[in-house]
């Protein structure tokens, strides 16, 4: 009885120990199902809380991006006034200088229509003046004119001479006749030989108001010219003879010459025309197309001068000098003859 109730109190022992294990593993797991309960709720609330509170921050971010961009526009508006401003400057600033350059024009026509009102009065002073000149002129011709006819209608009644102006001597003249002319040159005398033996000519270049011709004296009379005419004075011409020109020998443009004869008589006077002497250059260039024996004006520089030289032809002695001239490229040979190879003594090329 004893055996059997110390094993029934063992039993009943295990029992109790069995019911207490049970209630703690019981008590056990109910507290770890609240703990996982309750991380579960905290984990949900703060799922809960960060999917509000985004939200929140969200909006403020959006609303902090509206002012900013908001900020923004109205920068850009305002920096498009600046701009607008800016280009409204400008414009105003090419008004200006445009509005400048339209008074600066207003002043240079203006200018300019003064310069040519000027102008137009000193061309029409020019024109005043020269019709005075003109008028000057036309009665100073008027009052020769006059004077020429009443010398010529004495000179008629008492059978002298009528004076001519060198722009009216021609072959067709029937009448006695006369010339007072400034000798503007003398050119160089020279010597030929023909059937009747040797000969010198000599030529002279005369001048008035209206020409110029040339007078041509042969032997006798060249010898007794040249003691009477002096280059520069005005000299009365009678007993003149008038023939055509060779266009070999002319040095003038006149289409007559005059030929001194044994009738020739020559007077020194006073002549109020005063001769200038003139000149009608041709290049270097050109003279190859010019007719032979063409009469010409240069003006060249000298390049070598072989110097002077003399010789004799059929007993007729001469001087000659050799120039190599040149002008823009061209160059020729210049012979100068007698008096006018010696006139310069010195080497031309240093002139």
């Amino acid at each position: 009885m004893d055996i059997d109730q110390s094993i029934f109190y063992v039993v009943q022992e295990l029992v109790n120990n069995l019911s207490h294990d049970t209630d703690v593993d019981r008590s056990t797991t109910t507290t770890v199902e609240q703990d996982l309960n309750a991380n579960i709720q905290e984990n949900e609330a703060a799922q809960n809380a960060s999917e509000k509170h985004p939200i929140v921050l969200d909006n403020q971010k959006n609303d902090q991006i509206e002012e900013h961009h908001t900020q923004l526009e109205s920068t850009e508006q305002h920096r498009t006034q600046i701009d607008q401003s800016e280009q409204h400057r400008t414009q105003l600033e090419s008004t200006e200088q445009h509005h400048i350059q339209i008074d600066q024009s207003e002043q240079h026509r203006t200018q300019a229509d003064r310069s040519d009102e000027y102008h137009t009065q000193l061309e029409s002073t020019e024109q005043h003046r020269t019709q005075a000149d003109r008028s000057g002129e036309y009665h100073t011709q008027l009052d020769q004119s006059e004077q020429f006819i009443v010398q010529n209608f004495n000179a008629g009644i008492n059978n002298e001479p009528i004076v001519l102006k060198i722009v009216q001597i021609n072959t067709d003249i029937d009448f006695r006749w006369k010339i007072i002319a400034t000798v503007i040159c003398k050119q160089p005398t020279r010597t030929y030989t023909n059937a009747n033996g040797l000969g010198e000519i000599s030529t002279w270049d005369l001048a008035d108001d209206t020409g110029s011709i040339n007078l041509v004296a042969f032997n006798f009379n060249s010898k007794s010219m040249s003691d009477k005419l002096i280059e520069g004075k005005s000299f009365e011409f009678t007993g003149l003879s008038i023939k055509t020109a060779d266009s070999v020998y002319k040095t003038l443009s006149h289409p007559f010459q005059l030929i001194a004869t044994n009738r020739t008589n020559v007077q020194e006077t006073l002549m109020l025309f005063k001769y200038e002497l003139t000149h009608n250059f041709t290049n270097l260039n050109e003279i190859e197309y010019l007719p032979i024996n063409s009469t010409v004006d240069v003006q060249v520089g000298v390049l070598r001068d072989y110097g002077i030289t003399t010789g004799s032809t059929n007993d007729n002695t001469w001087t000659r000098r050799e120039l190599h001239v040149h002008q823009d490229g061209a160059h020729i040979r210049m012979t100068l003859w007698n008096e006018q190879a010696r006139r310069i003594q010195t080497s031309m090329v240093t002139l």
